[in-house]
């Protein structure tokens, strides 16, 4: 299942993706401000989630496509990083 079909099958309370494409970039916006004050990985995998969904719209533009292609692995790489589980024992995630 690709990441768009699995937030269009939300219920009715959650993401309007399907009908509503800007709040997918709103969104992961959001999710990017959060992230410095979290520093969790949960708020990194959302927001790699988010980019993937973009990235496979075909209706946003393709500089937003791109975009988010580029950003995944970075974003990916935060979350596994953020996981106390790969952190050496005695180790604190920032």
């Amino acid at each position: 299942m690709s990441a768009r079909a699995a937030f269009d099958a939300r219920p009715a309370d959650g993401p309007q993706y399907a009908n509503r494409p800007d709040l997918a970039l709103s969104a992961v916006l959001y999710l990017m401000t959060r992230f410095p004050s979290t520093r969790s990985s949960a708020v990194a995998d959302a927001i790699t989630d988010h980019l993937r969904l973009l990235r496979d719209d075909p209706r946003q533009p393709a500089s937003i496509r791109e975009t988010a292609d580029a950003l995944i692995g970075h974003w990916h790489a935060f979350g596994a990083l953020c996981d106390s589980e790969l952190l050496p024992e005695g180790s604190v995630a920032n």
